[in-house]
């Protein structure tokens, strides 16, 4: 964490993934910049155990306030409780196992004592830099028969299951590209009967793209739980910057998918090939800032402020808020399954939308302006292109998009694509009057007006 590039990556992850809890190891850092990185990804609290020297450290990150207490920690590991209201209180451990094979005996038993703390349910998880079979490892000298036994009679001692794995086989690789090139499955997750019971459709995944030597992973407790529906497509004014918009919405979609398909080649056009491409998706990551700059929607804000917590605050904090997992009914019982909460959302609004105004409220003796005939006759004039792009200009170019997700932005950057096919609309309308309906459409947004609706 030490690196601008990992933080930004980082980020990047917890953009898409919307983690609540996030474990790292060799962050490399102390306290003060895993205090930063917490503040600028909004999260609510975080734990650190230092860097010792140029080598170690352990960083905790979660979301909600009072959900995590912490149990014990060493420079090995941070053990904590999660409490929810509708599940109770589980365990978690977020494990570094020592790198020195001559010290792996010290691991397990740290293992074997964490297993005895507490019978609450338990998950582990972490680089625990062990293996628990010959495949897991990939070049170089196999690894000793001794460690492997020695791994898997702790995680049996332990009473823990490997959770398996969605995404890359291997975790961890060395040398890339050469004849020393090493892939090995050092990091996992591993839970024990009652947690597992808990979370029955818990899944790993691996995620194959990563600015270290070591791939992430995302633990999804519940792969049935609601999960947002994909983002309505709106034009981001980053990709003016870009020669090709019909490339730019899915490059980073693309160097995800080439990264996967080459990272398990050895020749050396597929070694280059993925070296290329993990270049460009960094590239990618850094010019985030303008993303964020138009996210924050602070229209004060200008070219060539950095990505910083102010963007990230207000962005990530918008749409935390525009979210709603749960909700009370009328009984004040919880509901948090998606069709209910439908269903409460449409009955609260079609009881608010009911009119109770009647067409005679207003009183004989109130009376409207009338139109003048000079204002009539002004009105009646045909509309000339300059007046359309004068309207089309004066928008503020950062103003939130209509439907089609087009913002100002687009339209006064391409004018001289768009602007034939935008005059003679705006004339044929102000002849005809005739409006298609999917232009009169409207985009509802309910404004949170307090931290925790019900």
């Amino acid at each position: 964490m030490g690196k601008p590039r990992a933080v930004r990556f980082l980020k990047e992850i917890i953009q898409k993934h919307k983690p609540s809890l996030v474990f790292l190891s060799e962050t490399l850092v102390k306290k003060n910049k895993i205090d930063a990185l917490c503040k600028s990804i909004h999260f609510a609290s975080s734990f650190t155990v230092d860097a010792q020297g140029h080598g170690g450290g352990l960083a905790l990150l979660w979301k909600n306030t009072g959900a995590v207490e912490i149990k014990g920690t060493c420079n090995h590991y941070i053990d904590f409780e999660v409490l929810c209201e509708q599940i109770g209180r589980w365990r978690y451990t977020g494990f570094y196992g020592c790198p020195e094979r001559e010290r792996r005996q010290e691991s397990w038993n740290l293992l074997r004592d964490l297993a005895n703390k507490s019978s609450l349910p338990w998950c582990v998880l972490g680089d625990f830099n062990d293996m628990l079979f010959e495949f897991e490892k990939k070049g170089g000298r196999p690894q000793p028969r001794r460690l492997l036994e020695g791994f898997n009679q702790t995680v049996i001692d332990c009473n823990l299951e490997d959770l398996g794995f969605n995404g890359y086989e291997f975790t961890w690789e060395r040398c890339r590209g050469t004849t020393m090139w090493i892939q090995e499955r050092l990091d996992r997750v591993m839970a024990n009967q009652g947690w597992r019971q808990l979370f029955p459709n818990a899944e790993v995944q691996v995620l194959e793209v990563s600015t270290s030597d070591h791939l992430p992973l995302v633990l999804q407790l519940n792969s049935q739980v609601y999960m947002p529906k994909s983002m309505r497509f709106k034009f981001e004014n980053v990709w003016i910057r870009e020669a090709d918009l019909k490339e730019l919405s899915n490059k980073i979609k693309h160097c995800r998918w080439v990264m996967r398909r080459f990272r398990s080649r050895r020749d050396s056009y597929g070694v280059k090939k993925y070296n290329e491409t993990r270049s460009e998706f960094l590239n990618l990551l850094e010019r985030q800032e303008v993303y964020w700059k138009q996210r924050s929607k602070q229209f004060w804000l200008r070219e060539g402020d950095q990505n910083t917590r102010f963007f990230h605050k207000f962005a990530s904090g918008r749409r935390k808020n525009n979210q709603i997992s749960r909700l009370k009914d009328r009984n004040g019982e919880w509901v948090d399954n998606v069709q209910g909460v439908q269903n409460i959302i449409t009955e609260y609004f079609s009881t608010l939308f009911n009119s109770s105004m009647t067409a005679g409220s207003l009183s004989n003796n109130e009376r409207v302006n009338q139109v003048t005939s000079e204002q009539n006759a002004q009105l009646m004039e045909a509309i000339s292109g300059e007046e359309v792009k004068e309207a089309v200009f004066s928008m503020h170019a950062e103003k939130a998009p209509g439907y089609d997700g087009l913002n100002p932005a687009f339209y006064q950057t391409y004018w001289g694509v768009v602007e034939q096919d935008v005059v003679g609309f705006c004339q044929h309308f102000f002849v005809t009057g005739d409006l298609p309906l999917e232009f009169n459409r409207t985009l509802v947004c309910l404004i949170p007006k307090v931290k925790q609706p019900q």
